[in-house]
């Protein structure tokens, strides 16, 4: 099942919200060391796959909205790009290929529900990982006062 976290106004006020971060070097830089086809999760309207298409790369993404990967779309043919992205979700993920690299940029691994849904999701990229590929997340810690405040229900720290 398909995911509208990012639907209707959200999707399209998605690249503001983010205009101060300044992540895209370090993707760049981990993509430029791989040899192989790289596979951005998340990659919602582009922010990051877009200029790396940009620059050359090959680079395949993956969005579990299809409002966003319908912003995408257009963001591509406006730059004159062809983009390979699929909506499927990390839990689920079915791609049918194999990459040297997959990352997860932005927020993008905090979006997953639950422990369970989690890993998951890591068990279905490692699937995806040709030989010897690497798997990349940009993980954010959000601190103990978090888990105190009832904000989150503390499962993912639990064995």
């Amino acid at each position: 099942m398909m995911d509208e976290s990012y639907s209707g106004l959200d999707a399209e006020f998605y690249d503001e919200l983010l205009e101060g971060v300044s992540d895209y070097p370090f993707w760049k830089e981990l993509v430029q060391q791989t040899s192989g086809v790289s596979l951005e999760v998340g990659c919602g309207t582009g922010r990051i796959l877009i200029p790396l298409l940009q620059e050359g790369f090959v680079v395949d993404g993956m969005d579990r909205s299809q409002k966003m990967l319908g912003l995408l779309d257009k963001k591509a043919d406006a730059h004159g790009l062809s983009v390979n992205a699929s909506i499927q979700s990390m839990e689920s993920m079915n791609l049918g290929k194999t990459y040297a690299l997959i990352f997860i940029p932005g927020f993008s691994m905090q979006m997953v529900e639950d422990r369970s849904a989690f890993e998951y999701a890591l068990a279905r990229f490692n699937r995806h990982l040709g030989p010897r590929g690497k798997l990349a997340i940009s993980i954010f810690c959000l601190g103990r006062n978090w888990l105190t405040m009832g904000l989150v229900n503390g499962d993912c720290g639990k064995r």
